[in-house]
């Protein structure tokens, strides 16, 4: 019997926004889930923002800190402040637009909207 275990794959990504000495990295889900789709989907139809809204389902880990040195918290405010270059590879490596603009289009979806 197939279960809902809430494994999901991961990958980690080195960023465009590493400098040498300093790696900068994420550990994100490649694998986008139901729960995914309803973050992504509250942003709609901004594009931008979809965008902030699926790297934040898509993070898992990073190894950004703040100004204190402590690891800083995979939050809305926090992905907003991420290079552009980083948002755009974790957006394209974790499938998460791709996932939600193939779902918007189905017909199920258009007749409840």
């Amino acid at each position: 019997m197939p279960t809902l275990s809430g494994e999901r794959e991961t990958k980690r990504l080195k960023l465009p926004s590493s400098k040498k000495g300093d790696e900068a990295w994420a550990e994100i889900y490649t694998s986008p889930v139901g729960g995914d789709i309803i973050s992504i989907s509250m942003y709609a139809p901004d594009r931008g923002k979809m965008v902030i809204g699926a790297v934040l389902a898509a993070i898992k880990d990073w190894n950004f800190v703040d100004k204190d040195g402590k690891k800083a918290e995979i939050n809305i405010d926090n992905v907003k402040r991420l290079d552009v270059a980083d948002l755009f590879l974790i957006s394209q490596e974790s499938g998460m637009i791709e996932k939600y603009t193939e779902i918007s289009k189905m017909d199920v979806v258009k007749k409840n909207s």
